[in-house]
C-alpha cells in the first residue's frame, strides 16, 4: 500500500528551509493526494472479482456460439435437404419432358 512517511517529510521540509506553516501545509497535501491514489487503486480482491466475472460472461458467450453454431448447423441441414429435393424434382420433370417428347416427335428421318 502507498504511503507517506508525513514525519520524515515534515522534518527533510524543516531541514530544507521550510516554516511550520509552509511544512503543516505541504504534508496534508501529500497525506490528501495519497488518500486519493489509494482510493483507486484496485485490491487483489478487486481484480479476482473482475476476473470471476469476466470468466463467467466468456462462459455464457461460450454456450451462446454453441447454440449458435448448432442452429446454424441445423438450418444448413435443412437447406441442403429441400435443395436436393427441388434439384430432384427438377431432374424427374426434365428427364418427363424428354420422354414426353420423344413419344410426341417422331425421330426425323
Amino acid at each position: 500500500m502507498l504511503m507517506i512517511d508525513t514525519l520524515k517529510l515534515a522534518e527533510d521540509l524543516k531541514k530544507g528551509g521550510f516554516n511550520e506553516k509552509q511544512t503543516e501545509s505541504l504534508v496534508n497535501l501529500g497525506r490528501e493526494l495519497s488518500d486519493r491514489v489509494i482510493e483507486k487503486l484496485a485490491t487483489k480482491d478487486d481484480l479476482d472479482d473482475l476476473n470471476e466475472r469476466l470468466t463467467h460472461k466468456i462462459d455464457v458467450l461460450r454456450k451462446d456460439m454453441k447454440a449458435l453454431d448448432k442452429s446454424v448447423d441445423d438450418k444448413l441441414t435443412l437447406l441442403e435437404q429441400r435443395m436436393v429435393i427441388k434439384l430432384g424434382g427438377l431432374m424427374i420433370g426434365g428427364l418427363g419432358i424428354l420422354v414426353l417428347m420423344d413419344r410426341l416427335l417422331p425421330p426425323a428421318g
